[in-house]
């Protein structure tokens, strides 16, 4: 049923062992691309990400948890915290925190996806492009209703 990264639905209905498998897969695949962009050039260690804003290392932990500065990590995972460097851009920082409140605590990849994929109630823009053009305000007023829709990656 599965080959690869692709998934592929036959036209029978699935029996619960094929859903708990495509499931499986699916979620693996998932944590592969979330690694592969932690490891993404522009995503920042603590220690890079306090050199490249000029905000101390500490300073930097209390705004990740107060919700006003992305983290993102793998569940489990080694590697630690990464700050995506486009965040420190001063329109993204000023807006970033009403989007992580958007979001709620633990949802820090679903915020990410969010500015980093095309978005259909910007007319397929990237919300991150829209808040570097200035149109934060924009952003920020479908974010309601995007993160309300309940499909996709948030």
């Amino acid at each position: 049923m599965l080959d690869n990264d692709r998934t592929d639905l036959d036209e029978e209905s699935l029996d619960d062992q094929d859903c708990k498998r495509l499931e499986r897969a699916l979620l693996a695949r998932g944590r592969r691309q979330q690694r592969a962009q932690l490891r993404a050039r522009g995503m920042l260690s603590p220690k890079e990400a306090a050199r490249f804003s000029g905000i101390p290392k500490r300073t930097l932990r209390r705004m990740r948890f107060a919700g006003h500065v992305l983290a993102l990590s793998i569940r489990g995972g080694r590697s630690g915290v990464r700050y995506p460097g486009w965040q420190f851009e001063p329109g993204v920082l000023r807006v970033l925190p009403d989007i992580l409140a958007a979001f709620g605590k633990h949802r820090a990849w679903q915020a990410h996806d969010f500015l980093t994929y095309p978005e259909p109630l910007l007319a397929g823009r990237m919300p991150l492009d829209e808040i570097r053009a200035g149109h934060g305000a924009d952003v920020l007023r479908i974010l309601s209703a995007a993160t309300d829709w309940g499909q996709g990656a948030y």
